[in-house]
């Protein structure tokens, strides 16, 4: 099914790119992840678009890649926060991945090393600006925009707030490249649940 092509595309995207801007990158894992993510980028569009067996195996392949690669480094905030996410609203790991991705990059963007990686992956996906493409392709492939987009109340979203602040601090998010405070957390949070 099309959601599922896009959400577990999505995901294996998430896994190679925050691989990618991971500080235990090393000389052996980061051409793996690399070349998933600018893989990917090319071919889950066409595999959600065409479903052609040749566009989903290269799909099948990018996406052991980019398990290869954090397998080795780990993850960062948009795993973190996917856990939480889906554990107190119960939406799809990769698509709640998929929705708070560009919301982690740009918020990890401030660490000159970190824009750095992602100006790689910007050169390596053959686009401008990698963030802004990773905001494209959700568009392309039917995700959502934000929280509220795929359904999640406002009332709900505000009674758990405290609780989703806290667990999404947890797990991966605390080998992310930029350390989070709680209130830049919850902001983020805020974001990706309101903004398209």
């Amino acid at each position: 099914p099309a959601n599922i092509v896009a959400e577990t595309g999505m995901d294996a995207l998430t896994h190679a790119v925050e691989c990618y801007i991971n500080r235990g990158l090393d000389d052996f894992t980061a051409p793996l992840a690399l070349a998933a993510a600018a893989g990917l980028c090319e071919y889950l569009p066409r595999s959600y678009r065409d479903k052609t067996i040749a566009d989903r195996e290269k799909v099948h392949h990018y996406q052991c890649l980019a398990g290869l690669a954090f397998n080795n480094v780990g993850l960062g905030a948009a795993h973190g926060i996917a856990h939480a996410v889906g554990g107190l609203f119960g939406l799809g790991h990769g698509l709640i991945n998929a929705i708070v991705l560009p919301h982690v990059l740009a918020f990890n963007a401030r660490d000159p090393w970190v824009k750095g990686q992602l100006d790689r992956l910007a050169r390596e996906a053959g686009v401008a600006d990698f963030v802004a493409a990773v905001r494209r392709l959700n568009q392309t492939i039917g995700i959502p925009a934000s929280f509220r987009a795929a359904g999640v109340g406002e009332i709900d979203f505000a009674a758990g707030l405290s609780t989703l602040t806290a667990n999404s601090l947890l797990g991966a998010t605390r080998v992310n490249p930029v350390p989070f405070s709680a209130d830049e957390m919850a902001a983020l949070l805020q974001r990706a649940y309101r903004d398209g």
